[in-house]
């Protein structure tokens, strides 16, 4: 494996290595808009707005859904947009409420909603406009294309630029 890399030169290693980022990026904004967006989705959709109104994961057709069940871990992302219902809420100087838990949560029995004040910010971090599958395939496509034409024409770019500077 190693030998692999030892055959390429900077340029390669830099072009590929941007290329393996970008595509972990995509494959991420892929998970956030599509499998944690969608429990998200669900729970506005259903009106889960307050202690109340708070649904279960076997309400809401996640209970057995490992990706969301990490998600809803304690100081998760998600977890400062979606509150359970037995979070005791308190505030610092500035405002900000955050829940201080006492006890350790229980994902089976937990109820879970979104407060107005979160709403709209879920609602725009995990929209799933854009984010198909297939907007992530020819994402991949497109940027490997890219990636091996900009390879291509490093030794073109490199010769320009050294006759440029004389």
């Amino acid at each position: 494996m190693l030998d692999f890399f030892s055959r390429l030169s900077t340029s390669e290693l830099v072009v590929w290595s941007i290329f393996i980022g970008i595509m972990i990026g995509a494959c991420s904004i892929y998970y956030n808009k599509r499998i944690i967006g969608a429990f998200v989705r669900d729970l506005i959709k259903r009106g889960a707005c307050d202690k109340d109104s708070a649904l279960s994961l076997e309400e809401l057709g996640y209970a057995k859904n490992r990706f969301v069940r990490h998600a809803l871990r304690d100081g998760s992302v998600l977890r400062k947009m979606v509150w359970e219902a037995d979070d005791n809420f308190t505030s610092d100087a500035a405002g900000v409420c955050f829940s201080a838990r006492t006890k350790k949560m229980d994902l089976n029995t937990a109820r879970f909603f979104i407060d107005e004040s979160n709403r709209i910010k879920a609602d725009m971090r995990y929209s799933a406009k854009g984010t198909d599958f297939i907007t992530l395939v020819i994402a991949v496509v497109v940027f490997f294309v890219a990636s091996y034409a900009l390879l291509l024409f490093i030794p073109y770019i490199g010769e320009l630029l050294g006759k440029i500077s004389g």
